[in-house]
């Protein structure tokens, strides 16, 4: 019998804006229950990661990424030792038209590339980052969506 994750810890942190970098983590670690108001994409270049939300729990790992819209309480927790990439989207910029829960995409190689180049640079608004987001939201708008969350609420 599959678990379903209890509701998410309220109050809950608030981001304004969704960080973008990578993040090491040990088995366990992660980030506690938290919101942001502009869309992420967490990607994990190694290792599995879980992402709980109330709609439940979805995992990341190499080949897969997950979208989490603008607003949406989650945390994340390494299922081992991994590597976590975040990439924060600007509002504006959301490809998939403002989805109100998670959704799975798959990642090619030249998506991964893209995730990894521009969360491994803190934002510094040049061009080459511009053109750098630009594909990738490109590529998001034709990445196939998978099924999931991999355990519903």
């Amino acid at each position: 019998m599959p678990h379903v994750p209890p509701s998410l810890p309220s109050p809950t942190r608030h981001l304004p804006e969704a960080p973008t970098g990578i993040r090491p983590l040990s088995r366990g670690a992660g980030a506690s229950a938290h919101r942001h108001d502009n869309p992420q994409l967490i990607y994990a270049r190694s290792g599995v990661v879980t992402v709980t939300t109330e709609a439940g729990v979805w995992l990341a790992f190499p080949g897969r990424g997950l979208w989490v819209p603008g607003g949406v309480v989650h945390e994340h927790r390494a299922f081992g030792a991994a590597d976590l990439c975040l990439v924060g989207i600007p509002p504006s910029d959301d490809p998939f038209g403002r989805l109100s829960a998670p959704t799975v995409v798959a990642v090619d190689p030249l998506l991964r590339e893209l995730v990894l180049a521009l969360s491994a640079e803190p934002d510094d608004g040049g061009a080459e980052r511009a053109r750098l987001l630009a594909v990738l939201l490109d590529r998001l708008r034709r990445a196939p969506r998978l099924p999931g969350p991999y355990v519903p609420a």
